[in-house]
């Protein structure tokens, strides 16, 4: 989501649960906008142990007009979605000034604890 919902096609999403060790991968490609300056973020499929920031991961989004790359840090914005944190030439910080929109892509690694069964 980018400030509601936006429309995608989920290319590639896999998680394997290893006691409470959760690894998460994903790649999906928008085909609707989000709203500039506000976080993106993807819902987790298991339940986080932490939240409150906590660093998991990386992504690397790909912005199709202009063609531009962005990466960083994933992170547990909530026990339940993943957020990432811009870290580019002129971006830094959860609320980027881009909007996602058609043909973006966003791709994302990240190991994390799951919460108590």
């Amino acid at each position: 989501s980018q400030n509601g919902t936006v429309s995608k096609t989920v290319t590639y999403c896999r998680y394997v649960r290893l006691g409470r060790t959760v690894i998460y991968q994903g790649f999906i490609v928008a085909t609707a906008a989000g709203t500039a300056g506000q976080v993106i973020s993807v819902s987790l499929p298991v339940t986080a142990q932490i939240a409150s920031f906590h660093p998991v991961g990386t992504f690397y989004i790909y912005d199709a007009a202009p063609g531009t790359n962005y990466s960083g840090t994933s992170l547990n914005r909530t026990t339940t979605s993943l957020g990432f944190l811009v870290n580019q030439a002129g971006e830094v910080g959860l609320n980027p000034s881009f909007a996602l929109a058609s043909g973006d892509q966003i791709k994302w690694e990240v190991v994390y604890e799951a919460a108590a069964s």
